[in-house]
């Protein structure tokens, strides 16, 4: 009896891992394969607007974390400019991009830091690798900003996969400028390029590109 209970048991748990695997595949399937010949600005791929249900962005952006899926603002009085309240209200991640790279995918999406009301708003993209069995090997965010400044941005080749980001230093007058690739048999983004201390920063990445004699690099 003791042994049909655990193999039921454990027969249960193998079920409800399936059912949670099948449900990110369909989350994954779901976003809108792009096959884009030009670089793509992680700018503009940030303000692409496929909001994700309610469930999606719990599963699979917060991690169950529901507190996350509301930004609180003030609510300010503008005869007075006096703050009279902290209004609360829903935003849900957007489904930004997905590429078909071959042997993996690149897979974008947006998601919203707001929970502070002392806070700017800010929307933040996360690019991440998805094998073809899906499941994430590695991700990072490539942009993260508010109305008025970034402080991360950059670039997607989409042909090789290769990633030009310029970020804020920590404690430091400049930006830091990279050049990162899909390593395709760990599936981990790596750095292949680095220059620290950057202090003149054009909006034009592509300049950026040229200036740092990185284009080849970034193209090839």
């Amino acid at each position: 009896m003791k042994n049909i209970i655990i193999a039921l048991y454990s027969t249960l748990i193998i079920g409800c891992g399936n059912a949670q695997e099948t449900k990110f595949i369909r989350y994954i399937n779901s976003f809108k394969e792009e096959k884009p010949n030009n670089i793509l600005n992680f700018g503009k791929i940030v303000q692409i607007e496929r909001r994700m249900t309610f469930a999606e962005a719990v599963d699979f952006v917060y991690k169950g974390d529901t507190a996350k899926l509301y930004c609180k603002q003030k609510i300010v009085n503008m005869e007075t400019e006096k703050v009279e309240g902290i209004s609360k209200e829903l935003y849900l991640p957007s489904k930004c991009l997905k590429i078909d790279m071959g042997n993996y995918f690149l897979i974008a999406h947006s998601f919203y830091q707001c929970q502070n009301p002392n806070e700017m708003l800010k929307i933040n993209l996360t690019l991440s690798i998805v094998d073809k069995s899906f499941k994430v090997r590695d991700s990072m965010i490539v942009y993260s900003g508010s109305d008025f400044e970034s402080d991360i941005t950059g670039l997607l080749n989409p042909k090789n996969g290769k990633i030009f980001i310029v970020s804020d230093l920590e404690n430091l007058k400049g930006k830091e400028a990279s050049i990162l690739k899909v390593n395709t048999e760990s599936f981990r983004f790596e750095s292949t390029k680095e220059y620290k201390n950057l202090t003149k920063v054009s909006d034009d990445l592509t300049q950026v590109l040229n200036m740092l004699e990185w284009e080849g690099i970034f193209m090839n």
